[in-house]
């Protein structure tokens, strides 16, 4: 993703020069315009809006997972936003005849402060969704990894025996309760264990072990069940 963040620094500098050439350029050309203090305050700040771009362009696409740029898309409009609503604004101010140095100032505070709090409620909003994925990928990882390790059990079975119950296995997992909870953990650590004797077993092609680890890890399963559903 570095290289769209080249990409985008680029296109960014060129628009600032472009802005700053303008503004000057119309400063010398408009006739009884002077670059006076509010000129000044109105470009800096328009500047500042730029900066703040570059640093959400930055936030955004100099991150190497995709999932994150994606969450944090909002703040690139936000910060292409900020850019126009504060050079519209403070042009108009620059140049309309007489208009007060403090209120170019508070102007320009004000849009600069609308967009920093709608930034830090974008980040925050995009934060928390990404801590909610994170948690839901940690507490489903125990279901999906038992639910592959059976699947891939059946076919490494030797025996009828051994198919049938690897299937049996594969489909209580396949649609068991998602997530995992730290009161789960003991019947989860039981229903790890037993498939891993479950699993050599069926390699092996003892068809005895194999029908009483599967009877048991299946109770386990059904045990997890009802203490999941409890918990709710």
């Amino acid at each position: 993703m570095k290289k769209y963040f080249k990409n985008f620094a680029i296109i960014w500098l060129i628009g600032v020069i472009m802005f700053s050439v303008f503004a000057f350029v119309a400063a010398m050309l408009i006739p009884g315009k002077k670059i006076d203090a509010t000129f000044i305050i109105c470009y800096v700040a328009v500047l500042a809006a730029f900066l703040i771009q570059l640093g959400l362009g930055y936030k955004c696409l100099n991150e190497e997972n995709k999932d994150k740029v994606f969450l944090h898309m909002p703040l690139l409009s936000l910060g292409k936003s900020c850019v126009i609503v504060t050079a519209l604004v403070c042009t108009a101010l620059a140049f309309i005849p007489g208009v007060p140095f403090p209120v170019a100032i508070l102007a320009a505070v004000l849009i600069l402060g609308f967009f920093a709090i709608a930034v830090v409620k974008a980040d925050t909003a995009a934060t928390a969704v990404q801590d909610i994925g994170q948690k839901v990928a940690v507490n489903t990882a125990f279901v999906k990894q038992m639910t592959t390790a059976a699947e891939g059990l059946s076919a490494r079975a030797r025996t009828d025996e051994g198919k049938a119950t690897a299937n049996k296995v594969y489909e209580a997992m396949r649609y068991a309760n998602k997530s995992s909870t730290a009161q789960l953990g003991d019947v989860e650590a039981k229903i790890q264990s037993s498939l891993s004797v479950l699993t050599d077993a069926v390699t092996a092609g003892d068809d005895e072990l194999t029908r009483s680890v599967g009877e048991q890890l299946l109770r386990l399963i059904a045990e997890r069940e009802s203490m999941a559903k409890s918990a709710k």
